[in-house]
């Protein structure tokens, strides 16, 4: 009976960094090079939102030309920082066997999970602040637009009479 080689220490960081995904074995190879120089990050306290950092992460992971469901998780979990990089180390381990359950365990905890009265609601409120200078608030005004879901997203004739209203009178 053959006895099995105790893990290296290299082995053992990368089962506790992962965790929470099932691997194939083996496993296929990591992109080369400097991949995670434009890598997007998501912490989970500022900046873009979840669903967003998805967005981003899928149009990064096919400019890398990445197909392997393994390797497309593990540079995933690379895009995670701060708090969410803590979050998904507390998954249960082995918890998450594909992309799309990864996806769905992501979103349900870090999505906008908020109600469709409440997009419509927050849009219709909007108001340029004192001071804030207008190209900023045309950020603002057409990233919470394009953020709504389509089903409630005013047409385009009624957010401009939103944002007409959305300035002092």
């Amino acid at each position: 009976m053959a006895s099995q080689q105790p893990p290296t220490t290299i082995e053992i960081i990368i089962a506790a960094r992962y965790r929470p995904l099932v691997f194939p074995v083996p496993l296929n190879a990591m992109p080369t090079g400097d991949y995670q120089e434009c890598m997007p990050k998501f912490t989970g306290t500022k900046g873009v939102s979840a669903e967003e950092h998805l967005e981003l992460f899928y149009n990064y992971a096919d400019n890398l030309d990445i197909y392997q469901e393994d390797v497309w998780m593990r540079v995933f979990v690379q895009s995670l920082d701060g708090e969410a990089r803590k979050w998904f180390r507390d998954l249960p381990p082995r918890s998450i066997a594909d992309i799309d359950a990864l996806d769905d365990v992501f979103l349900k905890h870090w999505g906008n999970n908020k109600d469709l009265l409440f997009y419509h609601d927050e849009f219709e409120n909007l108001q340029r602040e004192d001071g804030e200078l207008l190209s900023d608030f045309n950020i603002k005004f057409n990233h919470m637009y394009n953020r709504m879901p389509a089903e409630v997203r005013p047409t385009p004739t009624s957010a401009m009479l939103i944002y007409a209203n959305a300035f002092d009178s």
